[in-house]
């Protein structure tokens, strides 16, 4: 609205200036023929033809665009309304931001409580989930080596467990003796003479452990590092 009002002042004031620039050439011609300045016919006619042009463009411009009393109240009753609405924006800057400031602290300190009370129980799931771990970890352990005393029912029973807590992601990892282990998953704890194959697996320490991509704990082992003394002097 106010870009529109803006056009129609601006082809108003250059009907004025039109209108003035004509009526201002007529003046002036008239005053040089006053003075006993001579015109040619073609030249007379230009001059009157360009004043009255000027003239006349002026007048039009200023009809069609120069606004009438009731754009001028519409105008009026606008810029009142914005009046009135910078107005009640003030009131409310004025009144009732302190209680919106008062509004978002409060909001703010809720939300840093909540983020608090939110680590708080994280902390105690971590550390409930570790002890799970631990509790795990030793009830395999004590498996494993009573399946080590006695092979039969304890063997299966740790296999078994160990093969539903795989379908968890809960993997077990026991090397095979002679077998080469994997070190990713292994930690040599000392060498051992053997007439197995150098390096590969003499006895399992313990058993390691892996919950998805996480590491618990690695599988101890003893390794073979050369043939027996004693098989040596038989030969």
């Amino acid at each position: 609205m106010r870009e529109h009002n803006l056009i129609r002042n601006v082809f108003a004031i250059s009907g004025y200036v039109m209108l003035v620039t004509g009526g201002a050439l007529i003046v002036a011609v008239g005053v040089f023929v006053m003075l006993g300045a001579t015109f040619g016919a073609i030249e007379s006619a230009l001059l009157a033809g360009s004043a009255v042009l000027l003239i006349t463009i002026g007048f039009l411009l200023i009809r069609n665009y120069e606004p009438d009393e009731e754009e001028r109240a519409s105008s009026n009753t606008e810029e009142a309304r914005m009046t009135e609405k910078i107005e009640r924006v003030q009131k409310f800057l004025e009144s009732d931001l302190p209680t919106l400031h008062r509004l978002i602290r409060r909001s703010e300190s809720l939300f840093s409580d909540s983020l608090q009370r939110m680590s708080e129980e994280r902390q105690r799931f971590e550390s409930a989930c570790e002890s799970l771990t631990r509790a795990i970890v030793a009830s395999l352990d004590d498996l494993w080596r009573i399946s080590k005393l006695n092979e039969g029912l304890e063997t299966e029973a740790f296999n078994t467990l160990c093969k539903r807590l795989s379908n968890a992601g809960f993997f077990v990892y026991v090397p095979e003796e002679r077998s080469f282990p994997d070190m990713s998953f292994s930690k040599i704890i000392r060498e051992k003479e053997s007439d197995f194959p150098k390096g590969s697996v003499v006895e399992v320490i313990n058993p390691g452990y892996r919950y998805g991509e996480r590491l618990i704990r690695e599988a101890e082992i003893a390794v073979a590092s050369h043939p027996s003394r004693g098989k040596d002097k038989k030969k």
